[in-house]
């Protein structure tokens, strides 16, 4: 589950808040490591969370815009 909130603050400045739910389940976290229990009827029991999981990611980021100065025709004039 994604959930992205962002806000402009004035005119050229914008602020936003990423929240991230997820869950990482698998049978073995890295390469090279075998199942423990390697019998049919136990396979479920193998499978767990992972090491990597990272069940809750909070991100908070902002960024500032600036615009030139165009002429008439949209072109940026130059700087003086």
């Amino acid at each position: 589950m994604q959930t992205q909130l962002t806000r402009r603050v004035g005119g050229n400045t914008q602020v936003g808040i990423v929240y991230t739910f997820s869950k990482a389940i698998g049978y073995v976290d890295a390469d090279g490591q075998a199942l423990t229990w390697n019998w049919t009827p136990m396979l479920s029991r193998n499978k767990a969370l992972a090491g990597f999981d990272r069940t809750h990611n909070f991100r908070v980021y902002s960024y500032i815009t600036y615009h030139s100065a165009m002429d008439s025709a949209g072109l940026p004039t130059p700087l003086p």
